[in-house]
This record gives structure tokens, C-alpha cells and sequence, in this order.
């Protein structure tokens, strides 16, 4: 079975979020991913990268980003 998933990776000053349709195994992957990097990150300005199931909001808001980036990049070109 396969959800969608809410990733942030948030430092001090600065945060990117995407929305990952995932399968249980690879949100297992990706949350063992997660665990390593947020043991790494031992000071309050580096990266922490967090999971949660994600709302219809976010949903939304993840697709609207994506359309403004293809839209940009297609301008460029």
C-alpha cells in the first residue's frame, strides 16, 4: 500500500518540504534515512529531516510548487 508523505528538512534560517507518494518499504527506507541524519546533526543549525503523512494541504501546495518550477523552467528555455 502507498500513502503520501510530508518531508521537511529544516536548518536554522531556511526549510524544503516535498510531498513522496511512498510504499511501506520505502518509507521504511527513508525513515532509517531520516534517523541517521537527524544523529549527525549534532548542532542546532544543521539539517533535520522529518516524516509525517501528509495532509490534503500540503498535498495542494507541493503540486502548486511543482507547477511553478516547470512553469519557470520552461520560460528559460
Amino acid at each position: 500500500m502507498s500513502a503520501d508523505y510530508y518531508i521537511t528538512l529544516s536548518g536554522c534560517d531556511d526549510k524544503t518540504e516535498i510531498v513522496l507518494n511512498l510504499d511501506d518499504d520505502q518509507v521504511g527506507t527513508l525513515r532509517k534515512f531520516a534517523t541517521r541524519i537527524n544523529q549527525r546533526s549534532e548542532f542546532s543549525c544543521q539539517p533535520k529531516m522529518k516524516i509525517t503523512e501528509a495532509t490534503q494541504g500540503q498535498i495542494e501546495a507541493d503540486t502548486e510548487a511543482a507547477a511553478e518550477v516547470a512553469k519557470k523552467k520552461e520560460s528559460q528555455s
